[in-house]
């Protein structure tokens, strides 16, 4: 590449031999050697391809530099050409294919908007049809978690290992509350299912509840020697000492019904369980710390009592946003062909 300072007027060096006037004027290497790492052909050569290039062919170089204004034309012509060879040689494949180095308006080529015109119609189809597909999945899933948690319920199965395949299903125990081996696994906003949240009077009204925790219960069975690990419901954060709700801590032998949950895996960046602070739901973990069987149920809406916690805790309504992603994919497809056409078409 040429230099700004060897871009001065060489009037006074034209009685040199004019290759090496050459390499004085144009290169700056006036002993005439290859430095190490450069290419093997020889520097007047790409001069002379350069010039013939631009125009220059067959001009003599003692003429050249005679005249000061045509010579400073033709390094300034050799410099810009020789800087866009390197950025050419430089630039990434894909930014030479879409025609970004050599026109100063940096068009895509037609043949590449012509593949794009007949991708992005296919693609965003096809992805249109896959979320369609996910709506249906996700609203047949919907509809059998409320059927099954809407199921009569049954007596949980002396067989603990049937439980994997009964999540959501209601189940009836009957025993006694051991509250003073409670776990809390939050914080979590309350889930308000109907009237639900009316039927305690740790909150007034569903609307503007604040964080909480879950209360988690061991219970122990009477019609066998089992205890297991029951989610009663909701509270507030300042609700979360038993102290601060005795009226609610349900004494002696009752009857509940529940729905069957199993572990629950740690979602991303969700901090880790401690001995004393839960964050999600780790069947086994909690068991062992409890001392009970691992078997978790969640208590429905109507076990909730005056003062205490909220039931009704679990989540049937899944997120179904594969609408908005079908309208977004169906945008995308005539906005994307329109920009193609009236810019590159």
């Amino acid at each position: 590449m040429i230099k700004s300072k060897r871009m001065r007027w060489a009037g006074h060096v034209t009685r040199m031999e004019k290759t090496r006037n050459a390499y004085r004027i144009l290169v700056g290497k006036p002993e005439g050697k290859r430095p190490l790492g450069r290419p093997r052909r020889r520097w007047v050569d790409n001069i002379k391809m350069d010039l013939r290039e631009i125009g220059w062919d067959g001009m003599d170089w003692i003429d050249l530099a005679k005249d000061r204004d045509q010579w400073r034309a033709l390094v300034n012509t050799a410099m810009n050409l020789r800087l866009r060879m390197l950025i050419i040689k430089e630039e990434d494949v894909t930014r030479v294919f879409l025609g970004q180095c050599h026109s100063s308006g940096s068009q895509l080529p037609t043949v590449a908007a012509v593949v794009l015109s007949q991708l992005i119609p296919t693609t965003t189809f096809g992805l249109g049809t896959w979320q369609v597909q996910r709506r249906k999945w996700k609203r047949q899933l919907i509809a059998d978690l409320k059927t099954r948690t809407n199921a009569a319920p049954r007596d949980l199965p002396l067989d603990l290992e049937e439980l994997s395949q009964l999540e959501y299903c209601p189940v009836r125990v009957q025993g006694q509350f051991e509250h003073s081996r409670e776990l809390y696994i939050g914080p979590r906003t309350l889930i308000a299912d109907g009237d639900a949240a009316s039927q305690s009077s740790l909150t007034t009204h569903k609307s503007g509840v604040q964080s909480g925790y879950l209360v988690v219960t061991p219970f122990h069975l009477s019609d066998r020697d089992m205890t297991i690990l029951v989610n009663r419901g909701w509270v507030p954060a300042n609700h979360k000492n038993p102290n601060t709700r005795k009226a609610g801590q349900v004494e002696g032998e009752v009857e509940i019904v529940g729905v069957v949950r199993l572990t629950e895996k740690r979602a991303p960046f969700m901090p880790k369980n401690q001995p004393h602070a839960w964050f999600y739901r780790d069947l086994p973990k909690m068991a062992e710390a409890a001392g009970t069987e691992p078997v978790f149920l969640e208590a429905k809406a109507e076990t909730t009592v005056p003062g205490g916690p909220i039931g009704g805790q679990t989540r049937v309504s899944l997120r179904d946003e594969h609408l908005s992603y079908l309208l977004t994919w169906l945008v995308h497809k005539p906005s994307l062909l329109c920009y193609l056409k009236f810019y590159y078409l």
